[in-house]
């Protein structure tokens, strides 16, 4: 598996931020319910997952983040030291042991490798009918592919049903979905759509999309229940723009959260967004 990439790396554009703090405020709700659950992510340059899922209440120590990049886990075991940072692969990880949630931000293309990722992860929260985040970016597939071919014809069904806005992110939406799905059933699971968040990055003129969904085990007696869960499942889709930042800080400390964690923001945006709070410009 491809490791993080921290060369060059410019920082979360305010989009991105936004969307990571939204998927785990609503993975939170979830999961938090369970005893005791355990999330799985990739520790990335900053392990900025870490302590967003921190603030919305999930214990640290239930937290593993696991990365090829050494750099990387340095980093993150420097941010958060009672979180659980290893350097190894996550498809290692996920076939020795179970997790309430993972968070797949490859951050890169619809590829079959990475669909392949993903299904290998999927499988594994099948024990616990857990969820998954899956990142993908909007563009820059191979053209030869099948996956390719899939949201080319995905695309072209949107265009004939006059569903034109935001086709790109729509179009390989659509495909992650029904490749899942797909790939999925073989292995006696169906996936249930959850959400769609859409987000611009500040290495990539094309937008990013994450894909949440929960991964339920099947057999005999549940297949036909199970996949009238899916079929009838009806996924929001939530495009965000960086202006969007702001509003979303005020409503952060609006609930006590602290920004520079849920959102990895400096200490001079902070002190200007809780002006912006007192004053009620986002309310």
């Amino acid at each position: 598996m491809q490791q993080t990439k921290s060369k060059g790396f410019k920082g979360d554009s305010p989009s991105k931020k936004i969307v990571r703090f939204e998927v785990w405020d609503y993975i939170s709700n979830e999961i938090t319910i369970r005893t005791s659950p355990k999330v799985l992510v990739l520790a990335g340059p900053e392990g900025s997952d870490v302590g967003v899922a921190t603030q919305l209440g999930i214990d640290v120590k239930s937290i593993t983040a696991v990365d090829t990049n050494k750099k990387c886990v340095t980093a993150t075991k420097w941010r958060y030291p009672e979180a659980r940072v290893l350097h190894s692969d996550i498809l290692e990880v996920v076939g020795k042991e179970s997790f309430d949630f993972v968070f797949l931000d490859l951050c890169g293309p619809i590829t079959n490798e990475s669909l392949t990722i993903a299904t290998s992860v999927a499988d594994s929260l099948k024990r616990s009918s857990g969820y998954l985040a899956f990142t993908f970016l909007c563009g820059r597939e191979n053209p030869k592919s099948d996956t390719s071919k899939l949201i080319a014809k995905t695309r072209a069904e949107l265009n004939r049903s006059e569903k034109k806005v935001k086709l790109a992110q729509i179009s390989r939406a659509t495909a992650v979905q029904q490749e899942l799905l797909k790939r999925m059933r073989k292995l006696n699971c169906v996936v249930v759509p959850l959400k769609f968040w859409f987000y611009q990055s500040t290495n990539s003129f094309q937008p990013f999309g994450v894909y949440v969904c929960q991964i339920l085990r099947t057999n005999k007696a549940t297949r036909d229940v199970s996949n009238d869960i899916a079929n009838k499942a009806n996924p929001e889709f939530s495009f965000v723009k960086d202006s969007f930042l702001p509003k979303t800080a005020v409503g952060v400390i609006a609930r006590n959260l602290d920004p520079q964690m849920t959102l990895n923001a400096s200490k001079g945006s902070v002190a200007a967004w809780k002006a912006h709070a007192t004053r009620g410009t986002y309310a």
